[in-house]
């Protein structure tokens, strides 16, 4: 685990680390391209709220980058989007535009899926082309690319795929799937191919063909032109076996133009023993071939593609075992720079294939592509040339892809470099990892040979660091030797070593230490100048900037600036003893010499006197300037801690002294509280007058008791008045507003205080107060109204009661008194009216009319 964290460290995403013998490029990116102009002749139009994307899915789990580079151009307003497929939310959407030149960067997790594309916000249907780049970094994103390139195909008769040594520059090492590149002049290819070997080619179909496969060293040739532009050819070197050719071995080589997606050629660019000739992969697809048939025995031989300059062009030699058969001269339309064989994950070609090296089994041709083998074996050992040494790949794959040639047979890996091939079933699966990797400090470097001696010196990066003491260590067991087996992941340690230099008033001086050192270490705090005088380390600074050496740890080149002050030995005399004190140059006496010296228990010395060399002086105003001798008198004191509400106040007093305290009265605490004060007691409870002689230590409380603000609006004026904590309101509850007579009814209004409402709700007239209270009363308007004639109860009486514009009546029957209630009335100008009442001798002479008048009506019908 320790690998994969480090390994992490050094694979930066554009970093490039180069090992002295074998060294690659180690990295995690790789690149991808939406054609949008493809899309829409395939699609159409892009309809109001639709959206085209391609969907990619990452299984490992790790930190995933993704940078997008579109230039697409819109006859509507459109974006490029990023969908979670999972959950189909947008991760990142561009704003809509007719012209979509820009770079985004995205920093996910996966696992994940993505669809990536475009999206139509608009009313209206968009006419778009152009390209989207796509960058995909991490580790996750090298998986998804040996998912999706190195992979098996289905066919009618089952799963097949080029089988024997294939290497895509992409590997899984210790956890990690990582990408590294190949650069190379030459590539070379051992088959070693039984005498009782044989397969048969079968048609797409399934049908049999013949007799026959063929084993092919294919390569990818990456070209520079002067003019900027690269071009990419495809470079086979095969050997190949067919019933017709009796037990004999044939050869052939073929170039294919790779840069665009379909291979051209003319009699002027190309050359060689061979032709061009036209292939059955696309119409019009030429390709430039040379070979022989049936001329070699079974066993073992030798397969070599070597590129080398020539003039402006550049010559391919394809040789079978030292057999130099074919010299193919590439001249493209413009000078070369350079050309490499080369291995490159991060890339395509026109042929949208990313460049790799194959040796493998395979059909016999692309018309009878598929091979079963049935007996005997094939093994293979494939090469590339690194500065004259022949090494294999440093990972390689049971599979191949660049080829359309399949075959059905299993490979076997054996050591480093080296597969044999059997009759069987194909799968995929990684055949090695047999780089030695050797992970530095100072970056992680590939190699294939075992030899580490150069990551074992001490390194002087010559700024001030270095690297010295390196061990190595494999799965955390120091290696003694200097030369590792192959598939090791070495680590390397060092001690990391800074030069530090030392500035003070005493000179400089310079030293190499370990990383973080203490810089404590490496300083004098004190420098003794004198009996009397020393130097005593003040200020430290590191590289410019101030800091605290008791912590400080040597991270980097430094620069140390120490800063001493001069302090004087001085010699204090007392009646309480003697002492030395170092004090500081210019430093004030009264941060020397103590003004109290404490007994404890609320007792103490109390500076009075202080003369330095016999003359006296200020404390707070003398300064040290030279060694001296101190002559201080002391005075017994008391400790008086002063008790309030809102702080407590330390004093000492000299033993018997007068205290005279004159407490504040009234302390205002805000939100209409305040605190008035009611007197002071000592730790037992008594009552304390001022002054106060003190003759030992002692706690004063001075006792204060709690008012809130009460504001009330009555119905006539407010009452606003300081009330004492815990006091009951003292409002009166009721009021006579107003007496009077309504004709001949005598009445009287009394007001009712019911309650008051505050801001923080209601509370009653007789409530207690235990805070402010802001608020208005609401009272109850009651009328009293006497209803008789003369002592006797009216036989009926209609009357009402008014407060402004509120009023309310009552109707009684033999009563001689009606109550009418108003609550909360908004006027208090109230007033009675009795408009209809029949007192009850006026109803009783009514009725005896009545009644008389009854009785003579019917003495007159009599």
């Amino acid at each position: 685990m320790l690998f994969v964290a480090l390994l992490a460290l050094a694979v930066t995403i554009g970093r490039t680390v180069h090992a002295q013998t074998g060294g690659v490029e180690l990295f995690q990116c790789y690149s991808d391209k939406i054609d949008l102009t493809y899309w829409h002749e395939q699609q159409g139009s892009l309809k109001p709220g639709f959206e085209l994307f391609y969907t990619y899915n990452f299984s490992l789990p790790g930190p995933l980058n993704i940078t997008l580079t579109p230039h697409a151009t819109s006859t509507q307003p459109i974006e490029i989007v990023v969908i979670d497929a999972r959950s189909g939310r947008y991760l990142y959407r561009s704003s809509p535009s007719t012209s979509l030149t820009f770079t985004a960067t995205l920093n996910l997790t996966s696992p994940t899926s993505l669809e990536i594309g475009i999206y139509n916000p608009g009313q209206s249907s968009a006419d778009y082309g152009g390209v989207i780049y796509i960058s995909f970094c991490g580790s996750p994103a090298v998986a998804k690319w040996i998912e999706d390139n190195i992979k098996l195909n289905p066919s009618s008769m089952g799963n097949a795929a080029p089988i024997g040594i294939a290497d895509y520059g992409a590997m899984l090492l210790a956890g990690e799937a990582t990408f590294y590149r190949i650069s190379t002049d030459s590539v070379r290819g051992i088959v070693n191919i039984s005498s009782d070997i044989y397969a048969t080619s079968y048609y797409e179909n399934g049908t049999m063909a013949f007799s026959g496969f063929t084993v092919q060293l294919n390569a990818f040739l990456s070209v520079n032109l002067a003019d900027g532009n690269k071009q990419f050819y495809w470079l086979q070197n095969v050997l190949d076996w067919k019933s017709s050719y009796g037990s004999l071995l044939g050869y052939i080589d073929n170039v294919w133009n790779e840069t665009s997606s379909v291979s051209t050629f003319s009699s002027g660019n190309i050359a060689g023993r061979g032709g061009i000739f036209f292939s059955g992969r696309g119409a019009g697809e030429q390709y430039y071939a040379y070979g022989m048939g049936g001329t070699l025995q079974p066993g073992s031989h030798q397969l070599t593609i070597a590129v080398h300059g020539y003039g402006g062009g550049l010559r391919v030699d394809f040789y079978v075992d030292s057999n130099l058969y074919d010299t193919v001269i590439i001249t493209p339309y413009i000078r070369i720079t350079s050309a490499n064989i080369v291995v490159d994950p991060s890339i395509r070609t026109g042929y949208r294939i990313s460049p790799d090296l194959e040796l493998v089994f395979a059909g016999f041709s692309s018309s009878e592509p598929i091979a079963v083998l049935s007996k005997g074996t094939v093994q293979l050992s494939l090469f590339y040339n690194s500065s004259g040494k022949w090494l294999p790949p440093f990972a390689a794959w049971s599979i191949g892809a660049s080829t359309f040639e399949r075959a059905i047979a299993s490979a076997v890996g054996g050591s480093s470099g080296t597969v044999s091939i059997f009759p069987g079933n194909p799968s995929k699966y990684e055949l090695w990892s047999g780089a030695v990797v050797v992970v530095t400090p100072y970056g992680t470097f590939f190699q294939n040979d075992g030899n580490i001696t150069q990551y074992l010196k001490e390194i002087d990066f010559g700024n001030g660091t270095k690297l010295a003491n390196p061990v190595a260590y494999i799965n955390g067991v120091r290696v003694q030797e200097n030369t590792v087996p192959l598939g090791s992941v070495v680590v390397v340690e060092y001690t990391r070593e800074y030069h530090v230099t030392m500035n003070s008033t005493l000179g400089k001086f310079e030293i190499w230490v370990p990383e973080q050192t203490p810089l404590k270490g490496l300083l004098n705090e004190t420098i003794i100048i004198s009996p009397n005088v020393r130097l005593v380390l003040e200020e430290t600074y590191a590289n410019g900037v101030e800091v605290d050496y008791n912590s400080y740890l040597i991270d980097g080149p430094t620069n140390v600036t120490l800063i001493y002050s001069r302090e004087f030995l001085i010699s204090l005399y007392s009646n309480l003893g003697r002492e030395e004190l170092w004090v500081k140059e210019g430093e004030n006496l009264a941060s020397v010499v103590p003004t109290i010296k404490s007994l404890g228990n609320g007792t103490a010395f109390v500076l009075v006197s202080l003369y330095f060399d016999g003359k006296q002086v200020d404390p707070s105003s003398f300064s040290i300037s030279s060694p001296g001798n101190l002559n201080a008198s002391y005075s017994l004191a008391y400790q008086v801690k002063l008790i309030g509400p809102t702080n407590s106040t330390e004093l000492w007093i000299l033993s018997g002294s007068q205290l005279d305290l004159h407490p504040q009265a009234i302390i205002l605490l805000g939100n209409n509280t305040r605190l008035v004060f009611m007197g002071a007691e000592d730790s037992s409870g008594r009552n304390i007058t001022f002054p106060l002689k003190i003759t030992s230590p002692a706690a004063i409380e001075l006792i204060y008791g709690r008012e809130y603000l009460v504001s009330i609006e009555l119905y006539k004026g407010n009452f606003s008045e300081w009330v004492p904590e815990g006091n009951i309101l003292n409002l009166s509850q009721a009021e006579l507003l107003k007496e009077g007579k309504s004709y001949i009814y005598g009445y009287s209004i009394t007001l009712l205080l019911r309650y008051i409402v505050t801001p923080s709700g209601i509370i009653l007239p007789n409530s207690t107060v235990n805070g402010p209270i802001d608020g208005k009363a609401i009272y109850s308007a009651f009328a009293d109204i006497k209803t008789e004639f003369l002592g006797i109860p009216n036989f009926f009486s209609f009357s009402v009661l008014s407060c402004g514009s509120q009023s309310n009546q009552s109707i009684s029957f033999l009563s001689s008194e009606q109550t009418l209630t108003i609550e909360d009335p908004r006027s208090f100008q109230c007033s009675v009216d009795v408009p209809i009442s029949l007192p009850l001798p006026l109803a009783a002479a009514l009725v005896m009319v009545f009644l008389g008048i009854a009785f003579a009506r019917r003495k007159m019908k009599q």
